[in-house]
């Protein structure tokens, strides 16, 4: 099925489309398999980041096409999307004496810099009737939020 990603300006101003889809599937690709080494490698950017994952489990393998993101994969998701924005707020866009205007800001090639709320959610969309899989902290369109 699909996901919905929706966020408040906190989250479109610090990161780029394709930062978002690679957190998003780092943590909803498919069912988790736990191995022994990652083929995941999504990091945070920015000048506060220390280039670590985005709150990806170090020991998930991702299996693609089997099965729909579970709740605590969504809010996983949701985490490390408030995570790597606030990482990407660019500390010293701040400390001059006047903020830049958002036209300029919007002229940037690069997100970051605008220290704002922020506010993620990741819901998956699923066919009305479809079971939740057993799993019992699952639910009809399950959707998971997070604010940071």
């Amino acid at each position: 099925g699909d996901l919905l990603v929706l966020g408040s300006d906190g989250l479109f101003d610090n990161l780029g489309d394709e930062d978002i889809n690679e957190i998003v599937e780092a943590h909803c690709a498919g069912i988790p398999v736990v191995g022994e080494s990652s083929e995941l490698d999504v990091r945070c950017s920015g000048p506060e980041s220390s280039g670590s994952p985005c709150g990806a489990p170090e020991d998930l393998e991702q299996v693609p096409g089997r099965g729909r993101p579970t709740v605590q994969q969504l809010a996983r998701a949701a985490r490390a999307l408030v995570d790597a924005a606030i990482a990407n707020v660019r500390t010293d866009a701040l400390e001059g004496p006047e903020e830049e205007p958002s036209w300029e800001a919007a002229r940037r090639e690069k997100p970051g810099g605008n220290a704002d709320d922020t506010t993620v959610l990741v819901a998956a969309i699923v066919e009305a009737g479809e079971d939740s899989d057993g799993d019992d902290e699952s639910m009809s369109g399950e959707v998971a939020l997070q604010m940071g």
